[in-house]
């Protein structure tokens, strides 16, 4: 199991690519399920579908990402990155090796088949939201799947540890973008100039500010990472830009964020005379496991090394975009890196944790098949 598992991400793990445009990760992909027996389809946007099955009106889904990160990639590994500025970064490379893993599983135990199952591998994870290309593409629907499942790699868990929690999982999230046009003037004739930098810096203090006066019980996230401005030590920047991102669990909160963002520019403009201008990214929804199947899998995986997480995570994934039609988890498995971090150019990991991964999903397909319907 581990060599055919290590083989298969390592082959990958070689051929990064980025988004939707991923030519050599579908060839083998496709290359790999051909044995398999199953229904192999390509979606409009790039994905993968094996489906197993046919006599039954119901299907249960398991999806894995496909795309990888620019990242040069630092690792020494033999089997580096042979895409210059393209890396795996954050574990897809293994994500797919475990779900072929599970078609090379179901193709060898069809008489366990009591439902269909459909594979889904998928484009633009990291950024593009192809989860949300797949589901706008009826694939749910098509195949009547009711149920999805997926697995993503954790450094910070120990190796061998599957883990997972009911309800808010990962946060909703948006980019934020601000403009602050402001007026040039020399320093020495202030008086004539609008400054965009001191717009900037007031809007960046009243924001947080309004961040930290939130209940602290309320699961939230606005941080700043980008700031630019100006053009000379002595002259006025006409214009400032703010770049950072926002996440939150519930729908709410994230809609009264945005509302109180562009209520305390409008108050910033009215104080400064400077020109405020938010853009919002669509980003993703939030990440909220299904109750029931979380029971259902902590049944499952009972005698695997399993654990609670105590609280989300305030990244954020766009397995959300399915978690929105259908009840779903997602769970962790550990890798035993606590010092390495995804998206780092030496991210790596011990390619056990692949077999831990797969024995999570065969667990997971046999009580799907025995599970009553969410």
């Amino acid at each position: 199991m581990l060599d055919q598992l290590r083989r298969r991400r390592r082959y990958l793990h070689e051929i990064p690519e980025i988004m939707f445009d991923l030519p050599k990760t579908r060839a083998f992909l496709l290359a790999e399920l051909a044995s398999t027996g199953a229904l192999v389809q390509e979606t409009r946007c790039g994905g993968i579908l094996a489906f197993f099955g046919g006599a039954a009106e119901e299907a249960v889904a398991y999806r894995a990402d496909m795309d990888a990160l620019e990242v040069t990639e630092q690792t020494g590994v033999s089997f580096a990155s042979k895409h210059p500025g393209k890396m795996h970064a954050c574990g897809h490379d293994g994500h797919m090796a475990m779900l072929l893993g599970l078609a090379d599983y179901i193709s060898a135990h069809r008489d366990a088949l009591r439902r269909n199952v459909l594979l889904i591998f998928q484009p633009a994870e990291e950024s593009g939201g192809g989860g949300g290309k797949i589901v706008e593409e009826g694939v749910l629907e098509q195949y009547g799947v009711t149920e999805i499942y997926a697995l993503h790699v954790d450094p910070a868990l120990p190796m061998g540890v599957v883990a997972s929690r009911p309800g808010p999982f990962m946060a909703r999230s948006a980019e934020v973008r601000v403009r602050i046009q402001g007026k040039a003037a020399h320093v020495a004739r202030f008086r004539e100039g609008i400054d965009g930098v001191h717009a900037a810096v007031l809007l960046l203090h009243r924001l947080y500010a309004m961040e930290a006066a939130m209940p602290p019980e309320t699961p939230r996230l606005l941080k700043f990472g980008m700031v630019s401005a100006g053009t000379a030590v002595n002259i006025l920047a006409a214009e400032a830009r703010i770049g950072g991102t926002m996440r939150a669990y519930d729908d709410n909160v994230f809609d009264a964020m945005r509302r109180n963002l562009l209520e305390t520019g409008r108050e910033v403009q009215a104080s400064t005379g400077a020109v405020v201008e938010f853009a919002f990214s669509e980003g993703y929804p939030a990440v909220v496991n299904d109750s029931k199947l979380y029971e259902r899998a902590c049944a499952a995986l009972a005698d695997m090394k399993f654990e609670v997480l105590p609280e989300p995570s305030l990244l954020a994934e766009d397995f959300a975009f399915y978690l929105k039609r259908v009840p779903g988890i997602m769970l962790r498995v550990g890798l035993g890196r606590p010092n390495t971090e995804l998206h780092a150019a030496n991210f790596n990991f011990d390619e056990r944790a692949l077999v831990t991964g797969l024995n999570a999903l065969i667990r997971l397909f046999h009580q799907s098949m025995e599970g009553e319907r969410s």
